[in-house]
């Protein structure tokens, strides 16, 4: 079944909200939870308690059941403004990473190979 054309971009507008909202939940959880910035898990557990109310067991299969949003967009909305420069992890092993993952770009742009 097709979707006229208003329909389509009602419902395009829709998801646009609904993704502005994460990402600016998300936004928010950062800045106010800096332990959140380098644990995706402990993310998505404050945001469901702040966001979604979350609270029990229960409470987290009955949002599971309405699948209203995917935890996975919570991690998109954190990696994409992380890669802005906002709020990045300083953990140190992060931190430790990130700076190999650029040297490794830097060999890989200069023709080199990696062990």
């Amino acid at each position: 079944m097709e979707l006229d054309i208003v329909a389509r971009d009602r419902l395009l507008q829709e998801v646009k909200q609904h993704m502005d909202q994460i990402n600016s939940q998300t936004f928010f959880l950062l800045e106010k939870f800096p332990e959140t910035r380098g644990n995706d898990t402990l993310l998505i557990c404050i945001w469901l308690e702040v966001f979604k109310n979350v609270r029990t067991y229960g409470d987290l299969f009955a949002l599971a059941v309405e699948n209203q949003t995917s935890f996975e967009s919570v991690r998109r909305a954190r990696q994409k403004i992380q890669h802005l420069g906002f709020f990045l992890p300083d953990d140190p092993i992060i931190l430790k990473r990130r700076k190999l993952e650029q040297i490794h770009r830097i060999i890989q742009a200069q023709g080199g190979e990696l062990a």
